[in-house]
């Protein structure tokens, strides 16, 4: 099963590299702040054991968009 199956939908525009920067759904995850936390949080935890197994798309940025999104809500 792909990573982005199981992912909110919410969290899809960030699933890999795009232009231009999604700044409305940057917003929408922020206003979600609660809710997102424990989904970014399990994208970082997987995200390891998939790049081993070779599961990670080329232009990835989910897991870039975790690190940056929980140092905005910390």
């Amino acid at each position: 099963m792909s990573a982005s199956a199981s992912l909110p939908n919410y969290l899809q525009p960030f699933r890999v590299f795009t232009r231009p920067f999604p700044e409305e759904a940057v917003a929408d995850v922020v206003t979600r702040k609660d809710e997102a936390i424990p989904e970014l949080l399990r994208v970082l935890a997987e995200f390891p054991a998939r790049w081993v197994a070779g599961d990670v798309e080329e232009d990835a940025m989910l897991h870039e968009y975790a690190m940056q999104l929980l140092a905005e809500f910390r």
